[in-house]
């Protein structure tokens, strides 16, 4: 059962050609998921994002092929060298995106054991009408590293749009998301 709170808006950015970016922390299991809304000039949505769509084989698997659609996204933590990653389409919006997943270490006087196997329980937010053994298999052939807030100092992501490239920079000293963490962990130690 994950623990879930309402998702905070911890920023906006914009770049040069007008396209906007809301910035999303969700508290899930311990952790924060931030996510990105893209939208046009108004709030609108009328910027695109260039979702790739590809037929995957997973007969090995799960015995059948299975449509995929991802994003690559370029993600830089602190000064480690950039990487590009896939983004799986996990919305039912066209232009939401998850950046990062960051997890909070255990806090002194939880039972290790537990955090560590809540750490191992955080997979992909993946489409509710796939089987366990469809979310395995694009969970496996396209893994995410996940973050521990106290590593990041800073995250930077980058991708296209319909309207140009977009950079986000997420600062982890910034108090909005200072806030969020502090929050999302002191929500989780009362469940």
């Amino acid at each position: 059962m994950t623990n879930r709170v309402k998702a905070l808006v911890v920023g906006w950015q914009e770049n040069e050609r007008g396209a906007l970016a809301e910035i999303i922390g969700e508290c899930v299991n311990r952790g924060i998921n931030i996510k990105v809304t893209v939208l046009g000039p108004g709030a609108e949505p009328t910027v695109e994002l260039p979702w790739d769509n590809k037929l995957e084989d997973y007969r090995t698997e799960i015995g059948r092929f299975m449509e995929v659609v991802y994003l690559p996204i370029t993600l830089k933590v602190n000064d480690d060298e950039p990487q590009i990653v896939k983004r799986l389409h996990e919305e039912p919006y066209r232009n939401v995106i998850r950046l990062v997943t960051l997890l909070s270490e255990p806090t002194h006087g939880s039972d290790p054991r537990q955090s560590t196997g809540e750490t191992k329980t955080v997979s992909v937010q993946l489409d509710d009408l796939l089987s366990t053994e469809e979310k395995a298999a694009l969970t496996s052939y396209y893994p995410d590293k996940r973050l521990k807030i106290s590593e990041a100092k800073r995250i930077m992501v980058q991708f296209d749009t319909s309207k140009g490239t977009m950079l986000i920079k997420i600062m982890m000293d910034d108090p909005a998301i200072q806030k969020l963490a502090e929050f999302c962990q002191t929500s989780d130690s009362h469940n």
